[in-house]
């Protein structure tokens, strides 16, 4: 099974690359008006209108969005990941082997998940903006939509989760 980035939460507490909202500087400027961002809503065994204020990269062929609590330890967020790892600058219909949503509950609980191999991506933007902390960091913005259900994965007993099409805002940062 695949799980949410370990470090999805302290990394983005080292580094203000993980941060909602961003200006142009001189490490770097992104260009865009945030990082880090989902417009899509959830219902069913989930219903959550996810407002991202952390993204993650573990590779350039998987990335996340989410929205954390730190206080309690709780967070809901979306991993998209990638048929093949990005190249630089790539735009347009990227192909997904899955989407993940995942919810936890509480501190130091196990993730709940669904999936589907359904859903797809198409790339709008995919720029340049490193960091000292990113140093080949890609900024990514696009959209997509799923066109089942994502269906619970063990142990999630929980209904199936629709997910609206969606916009997404993230960051890749390829080796």
């Amino acid at each position: 099974m695949l799980r949410p980035p370990p470090l999805l939460v302290l990394s983005c507490l080292l580094a203000s690359a993980c941060s909602g909202t961003t200006t142009p500087s001189s490490s770097g400027g992104d260009g865009f008006s945030e990082t880090c961002g989902f417009s899509g809503e959830m219902s069913g065994g989930l219903a959550a209108k996810l407002t991202a204020t952390a993204c993650s990269t573990s590779t350039s062929a998987q990335f996340s969005v989410s929205q954390a609590d730190l206080s309690a330890g709780t967070s809901v967020g979306v991993t998209f990941s990638l048929e093949k790892a990005l190249v630089g600058r790539e735009t347009g219909p990227v192909a997904l082997t899955e989407l993940q949503v995942f919810q936890i509950e509480k501190r130091g609980a196990d993730p709940l998940v669904w999936t589907s191999a359904s859903c797809t991506l198409t790339l709008d933007k995919n720029e340049p903006s490193p960091t000292t902390v990113f140093k080949n960091r890609f900024l990514l913005a696009g959209r997509g939509s799923c066109s089942a259900e994502l269906t619970p994965k063990a142990p999630n007993t929980k209904p199936t989760v629709a997910v609206t099409p969606f916009e997404v805002r993230a960051f890749v940062d390829p080796r």
